[in-house]
């Protein structure tokens, strides 16, 4: 299926402001931030504002844009289902048309990275992110289909190359030190569990398509049950390390608990929404604002690491 039909002429105005939204732009916060948190864990000090700002907002909005509008392009079938509004469903955009701009956008990021950033190792994560997208998202591997894979891809492409990318601009990778792999190891899984709040909304077009994600190979139950471990996984981790790395660990261990009410009251409201007894369609206007809670509070949790990093270095050191 290629698309449905359009009414009237598309303007100017409705082709941008579709390319805009297939971006997905509140996930651009989430890749800035990623970014940040990896600068920050370096415990360094930025000099060249310039290359830092575009690095923070330019090259995390033009790989968001890719990724997703990628992905738009062979989620058509089931978006027809359930969002039927999208740019492609709606005709705005053509799948061609996706394809095409969503890689050169990419190739922007890229050219970005190698001509202003000039960081080798940035524009190598870079480029294996496009080769991660796709494959995630073409009929063959279509790593999206495969159960947990597909939200352990999500939390690498975004989370872990995020946090990667920022180290890189200040430090070397062989610089990175035990006590920050672990921190960015948990950063990674927590991501992991909480993009399935994402799949729980997907369900009924999902199965529609036959996408084998967890909700629907593992059942809802389960999936609401590990997002809820998302919420709660990095106190028990970061328990961990901070027993054995107290010094390099400390004050991020103390501020998780800023947001410790967030979790409580999210592990309420999606236990709520479980019991609802409502079809998968029905139920994903509930999902979708349990969605949007989870990511925001895995989007603070990353940011608040990174600070409490930073702060830790240069109040103490």
């Amino acid at each position: 299926m290629e698309q449905t039909h359009t009414k009237g002429t598309v303007t100017l105005s409705q082709k941008l402001k579709a390319h805009f939204i297939s971006g997905r732009p509140f996930l651009w916060v989430n890749g800035g931030i990623c970014i940040l948190t990896g600068v920050l864990l370096t415990n360094k000090v930025v000099t060249d504002w310039v290359s830092f700002l575009l690095l923070i907002t330019v090259i995390p909005s033009l790989f968001s844009y890719f990724a997703n509008t990628f992905n738009a392009a062979f989620d058509v079938e089931a978006d027809v289902i359930t969002k039927k509004n999208r740019p492609i469903p709606s005709g705005i955009m053509s799948r061609q048309e996706a394809i095409f701009f969503s890689l050169l956008a990419a190739l922007v990021g890229i050219l970005l990275s190698i001509f202003v950033i000039r960081r080798v190792e940035i524009t190598l994560i870079l480029i294996l992110e496009v080769v991660l997208s796709i494959a995630y998202s073409i009929p063959t591997p279509r790593l999206k289909s495969v159960v947990y894979i597909s939200n352990f891809m999500i939390a690498v492409g975004y989370t872990l190359f995020g946090l990667l990318i920022g180290w890189s601009y200040l430090e070397s990778l062989t610089n990175l030190t035990l006590p920050k792999i672990m921190v960015m190891a948990i950063l990674t899984i927590q991501t992991s569990f909480a993009t399935i709040s994402k799949d729980l909304v997907d369900m009924a077009a999902d199965k529609a398509v036959n996408c084998r994600t967890l909700p629907l190979v593992f059942g809802e139950k389960t999936a609401v049950y590990l997002v809820i471990l998302s919420l709660w996984l990095p106190y028990a981790a970061f328990t961990v390390i901070f027993i054995f790395f107290s010094n390099a660990i400390g004050l991020t261990y103390f501020i998780l608990f800023l947001i410790f009410p967030w979790a409580l009251v999210e592990t309420k409201k999606l236990h709520e929404v479980l019991g609802l007894n409502l079809s998968e369609l029905e139920k994903a206007p509930y999902y979708k604002t349990r969605f949007m809670s989870v990511f925001l509070y895995t989007t603070t949790l990353i940011f608040l690491v990174g600070i409490a990093e930073w702060l830790a270095h240069f109040s103490f050191s």
